[in-house]
Order: C-alpha cells, then structure tokens, then sequence
C-alpha cells in the first residue's frame, strides 16, 4: 500500500511539474512550471481512467486502451501538449474542435448571453490554444482583456 509521504509533491513532467500525490490519493490534476501555478491551468478532478493513464505517462509507460470523453480527450491533449509530451505519447489534434467550440462561445456571447460559466470555458479554451501554438501569446493576452472588460 502506497502511503501519502512515500510520494513526492512534485515530479516532472516534461517541461512542466504533476503533483504525484493529487493524481493518486484524489484524482485530481494539479500542475505547475517552477513551482507557480500555470495560468489557465486550474486543477482537474479526473476520471479514475483518465488519472490511470497519467500516472502511467508519469512512470514512462505508454497509455494503453485510451478511450476517453471528449472533454477528458481535450485534457489529456493539451495537458501533453503543454508539458511537451505530445512526440513521446499518442495525442489527437483537437484545435478544430476547439476553434469549433470557440466560435459557439464568442455566438453565444454575440447573442446576449453573458453567463459567467460561457467567458470562463472561453478562457480556458484559448489559453488551450495558446498552448498549442494556434494563438500567439500577445493574441491571449489581448483576448482576455477583452474578455473580462
């Protein structure tokens, strides 16, 4: 039986830092670059199969039999992508998706509605897609402000 204190706060993950003992005890996914919080990068609850597969990525295995929800499939591809682990795992290209998504979102908005949970998937989206390299940094940036003006 693994105990709380045999695992490390922090271990890498690629260009990024995973919280070991989150993933493990609490199925929650929580990262870090340097010890800081990443903007747009809150802290997951995950599927048990979606926290297996993690864990698995974080002892150098291959994911096996990944069959995921769409949302969960859009975590594990941009969590991968963000840590630089998209050469080394099996990854799905979901920008369309998310171009998709965020264009509903920016119609939603357009039409009137202005629901707090509509601006913040919307953030999260781009911050997403900054992580991808479909937006540049200055164009999040700038899309935020505009967002929360």
């Amino acid at each position: 039986m693994v105990k709380y204190e045999d695992l490390p706060q922090w271990e890498e993950f690629g260009k990024i830092s995973i919280s070991p003992r989150e993933l493990y005890f609490n199925n929650k996914l929580v990262v870090a670059h340097k010890n800081k919080r990443i903007t747009g990068f809150t802290m997951k609850r995950l599927s048990p199969e979606l926290a297996k597969i993690f864990s698995q990525i974080l002892k150098d295995e291959q994911p096996t039999d990944i069959q995921l929800s769409p949302e969960e499939t859009l975590i594990y591809n941009v969590y991968l992508r963000k840590a630089n682990l998209h050469k080394k795992f099996p990854t799905q290209n979901v920008v369309d998706d998310m171009k998709r998504r965020v264009t509903i979102l920016e119609g939603e908005l357009g039409a009137g509605n202005d629901n707090k949970a509509v601006k913040k998937e919307l953030k999260k989206l781009i911050y997403y897609l900054e992580a991808y390299k479909a937006i540049s940094v200055k164009d999040m940036t700038d899309y935020i402000k505009y967002l929360n003006e």
